[in-house]
């Protein structure tokens, strides 16, 4: 019994630095994929989600009356809004959402003299948003847009397609460039500027600052959870460990005492005669018991007949 219970309390130290170790390596290969922080990660563009644009805006030339069709792809997220707005107005015009993909359409004619910086922002379906992805275009009279801005990133098939978000993020980007399919916003900022300033009347509000990444855990959240586990796993250990160190040095005095060691010997032995007593008296009991049957099987009539013979001396 001893032993037994010696057992399960190793069992249980066991199981709680097992605990503490896979909680260890858990939140080691989070933030190996992540990237260490001492606070709050801002999700910028070229992190864990990020806004990749497949058009041609770099060194392109658009005339007066063209459409500019812009597409492409959120990585580290669905996108649920995708808002392309000019830095000068900074008033944001939607763009259209396909699956994995957006587009939207700009139009040379509305696009005003000079340069103007072009920015790209989403909000994925869990509520994050992406850093702004900025393009800059000028236009040098009212015959032509001319873009001409590095496009410096591209549009990969990543492993986050295909895994859980959680362990996407450990991974980095796999594949080559994708061809993206383009979807058009309907309508422009002409059709919703009804004031004539070239600002779309509809759409009063920017896209909000980029909110904290909420699966990103600052380093200071990740050391108050270590440190929870921690004392959770020490306080285990703490009722765990007397018992077994009791157990283990009367063991050794045991084994130090030939006279300890005979002694309980002999109260084992004692047990085990006693428990064969017991076991060879219930044996008896029980083989007596089935002869009784055995004979009252065979004969049943005799047990009738002595029965009357019993009466009939009674009445007498």
């Amino acid at each position: 019994m001893k032993n037994s219970h010696l057992k399960k309390r190793s069992k249980v130290v066991t199981i709680a630095k097992v605990i503490t170790l896979i909680a260890l390596c858990f939140f080691a290969s989070y933030y190996l994929g992540n990237g260490f922080s001492t606070h709050d990660k801002i999700i910028s563009a070229n992190e864990d989600c990020r806004v990749m644009l497949n058009s041609p805006l770099d060194g392109a030339t658009y005339h007066h009356n063209d459409e500019i069709h812009v597409s492409g792809s959120i990585w580290g997220g669905i996108p649920q809004k995708v808002y392309v707005y000019d830095t000068m107005y900074n008033v944001p015009v939607q763009a259209t959402i396909t699956g994995p993909n957006f587009g939207v359409t700009l139009y040379a004619a509305e696009i005003s003299q000079g340069t103007h910086e072009l920015a790209f922002q989403a909000q994925t379906a869990d509520g994050r948003w992406t850093q702004p992805v900025y393009r800059t275009i000028e236009k040098y009279g009212s015959p032509s847009v001319t873009g001409f801005a590095h496009d410096q990133y591209e549009t990969y098939n990543f492993i986050s397609e295909y895994v859980p978000d959680q362990i996407a993020y450990i991974f980095r980007p796999v594949g080559e460039v994708l061809t993206q399919s383009i979807v058009y916003l309907t309508g422009s900022t002409a059709h919703d500027d009804l004031n004539g300033d070239n600002i779309p009347d509809a759409l009063t509000q920017a896209p909000t600052t980029p909110r904290y990444n909420p699966y990103n855990l600052p380093l200071t959240t990740l050391l108050v959870y270590l440190g929870i586990i921690s004392i959770i796993a020490l306080i285990i250990m703490k009722i765990v460990s007397p018992a077994v160190k009791r157990k283990q040095q009367y063991r050794k005095e045991i084994l130090k005492s030939p006279e300890k060691r005979q002694w309980i010997l002999d109260q084992k032995q004692l047990k085990n005669n006693e428990l064969k007593k017991k076991l060879r008296i219930e044996s008896q009991k029980r083989i007596a018991l089935e002869k009784k049957l055995d004979s009252a099987m065979k004969n049943p009539v005799n047990i009738f007949v002595a029965e009357a013979d019993s009466k009939k001396v009674k009445k007498k």
